[in-house]
């Protein structure tokens, strides 16, 4: 899917062309039914894997591209949870949206399944009160972000500097250096 944001999967062989472990990239072309094309936050780009049993990323968050569950999170109660959902395996009647889950909203020692697609298989998770942290790396809000390899926009920023992101949706809200705020867009389309 277009605009998936991922990470690296299971069988992940391309070095650091990501950027490094927990590096966030976009879906921008898909090649048949078993590759993908991958824009890193970093700039680089990469051909990846995803059929045949050999999965080099993993999804990060389907939100950005519209995936939406009919379910509500029992922790926040919104009633439509966009991107992964996470149920509990302990607690039949315990499903989180991402930010909840991830903020430890319900039990750590409870196992659970993720869904990154409502009709997907679900895919057991282990107990976070094992499992290590990582910090997510790429264009999020306040990050500080430059011109990338797929720049369109002239000299829309006055500038190849550094600029800091406001708000990350179909478009990036940028405040440049000199204060001045202008919409970007964050996708290929």
């Amino acid at each position: 899917m277009l605009g998936l944001r991922v990470v690296r999967g299971p069988n992940w062989q391309h070095g650091d062309q990501d950027g490094g472990e927990d590096h966030v990239g976009t879906v921008v072309e898909v090649n048949g039914a078993n590759s993908v094309i991958v824009v890193w936050d970093m700039g680089c780009t990469t051909v990846c894997r995803g059929g045949g049993g050999e999965y080099d990323l993993r999804v990060f968050d389907g939100a950005p591209v519209g995936i939406c569950h009919p379910i509500a999170c029992v922790a926040c109660e919104d009633v439509a949870v966009f991107g992964t959902i996470w149920r509990c395996a302990t607690c039949t009647n315990v499903t989180l949206c991402s930010p909840c889950y991830h903020d430890d909203k319900h039990d750590i020692s409870h196992e659970f399944v993720r869904l990154d697609l409502p009709k997907a298989d679900p895919v057991t998770v282990p107990k976070r009160a094992s499992s290590q942290r990582s910090r997510s790396m790429g264009i999020f809000p306040n990050a500080l972000v430059k011109r990338g390899a797929h720049w369109e926009y002239g000299d829309q920023d006055e500038t190849e500097s550094n600029s800091k992101a406001n708000d990350l949706l179909d478009l990036v809200l940028l405040l440049f250096y000199d204060g001045v705020p202008n919409f970007c867009c964050a996708k290929e389309t």
